[in-house]
Parts: C-alpha cells; structure tokens; sequence
C-alpha cells in the first residue's frame, strides 16, 4: 500500500488517496484519543449513515469497503472516483448549472420521500443547540484578549451577535410545538460533499453526517444554499489569499455560475410542499454557526467571519 496524496479532508478528519499498484482508494482517517467529540463522534456517524444511504440511493452513494485500525487512527475505505469534481468544481469548470440542479434536485426529492415520523419541537431543539450554543461560545471567546480580532470588530460582534440571541430565542419558542417535514437525510450536503463523474455524469454523495437533531430535507437544501447563495467555498478559498475586515462577508466571490445554480435548483424545489423559506433562511444561518466550533481549532478569524454572516441571515428572519 503507497500513499499516493493527502487530500482535502474536513471536521478533523484526516483523508488521503492510496494505491497498491492495481487500483486506488480513499482512505478516511480520525484520531482516536483526540477532540473525540468534535472528530471520532463525526467520523463514525459517517460510517452509518453512508451505509444506510448506500440502501436507498445505490447508484449515487460511495460505498464503504473496509474499515480498521491504524496507529493512533481509526479509517474507513472508499473507491476512488477517476475522472471526477466535487460539485463544486465541476460547477466552475463549466459543467452545466442546469443539469446539476436538476440531477439534485432529483436525489433531494428521493431523499424526503422517505418519510420518517415528525417530531414535534425537533427544530427549536435543533436551533437551541446548532445556533445559540455557537453564538455564546463566540462571546466567550470575543471575551478572550487572545482571540487577534481587532478593538473594532470586537466591538460590533458583541452588539450584533448579542441582539441576533434575542431573535434566535424568539425563534426557539415560535417553533416550540412545530412539526417539520422529517426523513432520511444526507446531513452535510454541501456542494464539496457531492462528486461529479464525467463519465456517466451521474452525482455520488460522499461525507454524509448524522445530525441527530433534526431529521429535516430543509437541513440539505440549506447547505447547499451554504455553498451556492452563501458562497462558503469560494469565500473560504479567498481567505486563505487575503487579509480581511470579520465584518465584511466578501459577497463578490460567489460567482454567477453559482448564483444560476441556486436559481435553477429551487425552481425545481420550491413547489414541494415541505419547502419553506423562512426555516431555509434559519438554517442556513445555522451552517456557519454550528462550524464556529470547528474553526475556532484551525482558523478562529475566519469562524468569525462565517458567524458574522449568519448574524446578518438571522436579522433578514421575519418574527
């Protein structure tokens, strides 16, 4: 076994490409002992939900072939994928917005019919926990001399993040009795989680993660909104260039492909009756506050960014 190249691998996981001369696979890869919580309790959701996803969409999910121990690592092994782009980079490639949507948006509508029981109250427990948790961590850690934002931006998060907790609580008790549409879900579809194969240009899910919380289809279509409206990748790869203002979300960097894309994809949703845009609008606040744990390991600056944004998502919620 050679270790061909380290990839891109997120939540504090670790991913890398191998070979043994005759074929290559992906190896996926968490530490045992450390930052279980936010690492190994990730990591192995995926292990599960990849195999119950795998069930219902066999043509259109990565297939776990082998698990294991290795060092001070756990893994889990999946085919490597030639001729291939995340969705992501397909879509800057010049792959057709309008097919991709559609290919989705189809795999999105297989997905919420697979109707599980509605739990009442899910989302404002959901809320609770992936939106108000991350923005009093955020004022703890503006708290901290050592968090290297300036006297400005400390100044104007505290006031923002702290006037955007009030909507946020009001939002927990509006939602305190409300059934949502709940089914299988994939949990973490971004356009980075979703790879385009040339070939028989068909989509194939990878990185799926169990959200516990809410089972929602809402959940998913907000996270793609994340990628395309919200511009996550291609405001996470401007960053790593540039100095930047936390207060500043640098909207100029989501391109018109993606802006089409988002277009294109909720003309095909937006007539189901599960669809909602104020939750939407909710939830995908919720996506860049609930990776400020996250961040704070790697990038604290940029996390900052992200819940920045989210505070100015949550002040567009009509209560």
């Amino acid at each position: 076994m050679k270790l061909v190249d380290q990839l891109k691998g997120g939540s504090l996981s670790k991913t890398a490409l191998y070979t043994d001369g005759s074929k290559k696979w992906v190896r996926k890869s968490i530490l045992i002992s450390n930052n279980r919580e936010y690492g190994l309790v990730r990591w192995q959701s995926q292990l599960r939900k990849l195999q119950l996803l795998g069930k219902e969409l066999p043509k259109n999910v990565i297939t776990v072939f082998n698990s294991g121990i290795e060092s001070n690592y756990y893994f889990f092994d999946i085919p490597y994928i030639h001729n291939s782009h995340n969705l992501y980079e397909a879509l800057q490639n010049g792959v057709d917005a309008r097919l991709v949507a559609k290919k989705l948006a189809k795999l999105i509508k297989v997905l919420a019919s697979k109707k599980l029981n509605s739990v009442r109250g899910s989302i404002s427990l959901y809320i609770y926990e992936e939106v108000k948790r991350p923005m009093l961590l955020a004022l703890e850690v503006i708290a901290d001399k050592s968090n290297n934002l300036s006297l400005d931006e400390i100044k104007i998060l505290k006031i923002r993040i702290s006037k955007s907790l009030k909507i946020v609580e009001h939002l927990i008790c509006k939602y305190y009795n409300v059934e949502v549409h709940e089914c299988l879900t994939h949990g973490n579809l971004t356009l980075e989680n979703a790879i385009w194969d040339y070939e028989t240009k068909n989509i194939i899910l990878i990185d799926p993660y169990a959200e516990t919380y809410c089972e929602t289809i809402l959940g998913d279509v907000s996270q793609i909104y994340q990628s395309s409206i919200s511009g996550y990748e291609a405001v996470s790869n401007y960053i790593l260039e540039k100095n930047y203002n936390v207060i500043d979300y640098p909207y100029n960097q989501i391109s018109k492909t993606l802006e089409n894309f988002s277009i294109y994809l909720k003309k095909h949703l937006s007539n189901e009756q599960w669809y909602d845009e104020q939750i939407l609008l909710i939830l995908r606040a919720s996506q860049f506050t609930r990776m400020f744990p996250f961040k704070l390991v790697n990038n604290p600056k940029s996390g900052f960014l992200f819940m920045n944004h989210a505070v100015d998502l949550i002040g567009k919620i009509k209560c």
